[in-house]
C-alpha cells in the first residue's frame, strides 16, 4: 500500500470542494476528476467572476474571507478544514454594505463532497495547475460556502497570480453566461 492510501484510511473527514466552471456536473472536468463524488449541492461564495479570453472561469474572493491557502501538505490541509467543520458555521468575516461597496457579488456554484482526501486534492491540483510554491495559474483556499442557509468550510480554486490579464467581468456571477454558453 503507498503512503496516500495509508493516510486516507487514517482520515475520517472529507473533502468539500466548491466548484464554478468546468468540475460542475455537466462539464468536462467534472466527468473526469469528480466520479465518486458522495454529494452535490447548490453553492454560493462571495468573490468577483470572470472568463478568461480562452473561455474558462476564474474567480477572485476577498481576501478577508479567506481562512487558510492550500499547501502541498494534503493532510495539514484537510485537518484545517475538518477543524473548521467541527466548529460549526463559519463567519464571512464581510459586511454587507463592504460587498455592496467593493462590487463582490454572489457567485453560483455547487459544493462537492468526496471521501478520498489526499488523492482527490492531488488530481484536482493538478488539473488546476495549483503548484503552492510557485506561480500558478489557479490557487487553492479554503473560504465560507454557503449551501442549505449554513456557511461551512470548503476548498476553491480562484486566479493565481498568472491568471490577471485577459478577463471579462461576469457580472451574473455564474458561468457559462448565456452568450459564452
Amino acid at each position: 500500500m503507498d503512503s496516500c492510501h495509508l493516510s486516507e484510511q487514517n482520515l475520517s473527514g472529507r473533502l468539500n470542494l466548491f466548484v464554478y466552471g468546468t468540475l460542475k456536473r455537466g462539464f468536462s472536468g467534472h466527468e473526469q476528476f469528480c466520479k465518486g463524488v458522495l454529494s452535490i449541492k447548490k453553492a454560493t461564495v462571495y468573490g468577483r467572476l470572470y472568463e478568461h479570453r480562452s473561455g474558462f472561469p476564474v474567480l477572485y474572493v476577498p481576501e478577508t474571507s479567506i481562512l487558510a491557502e492550500g499547501t502541498e501538505d494534503y493532510l495539514a490541509d484537510l485537518a484545517k478544514q475538518k477543524n473548521l467543520l467541527s466548529k460549526g458555521s463559519v463567519w464571512f468575516g464581510l459586511r454587507e454594505d463592504d460587498l455592496l461597496k467593493n462590487n463582490w457579488q454572489i457567485i453560483q456554484g455547487e459544493l462537492l463532497t468526496f471521501d478520498d482526501p489526499p488523492s482527490r486534492l492531488l488530481l484536482i491540483d493538478d488539473y488546476e495547475g495549483f503548484r503552492p510554491a510557485s506561480h500558478c495559474l489557479f490557487k487553492r483556499v479554503l473560504v465560507p460556502v454557503n449551501v442549505e442557509k449554513v456557511s461551512l468550510a470548503a476548498w476553491l480554486y480562484i486566479g493565481g497570480s498568472i491568471c490577471r490579464d485577459n478577463l471579462v467581468w461576469l457580472k451574473e456571477g455564474c458561468w457559462p453566461t448565456q452568450s459564452s454558453s
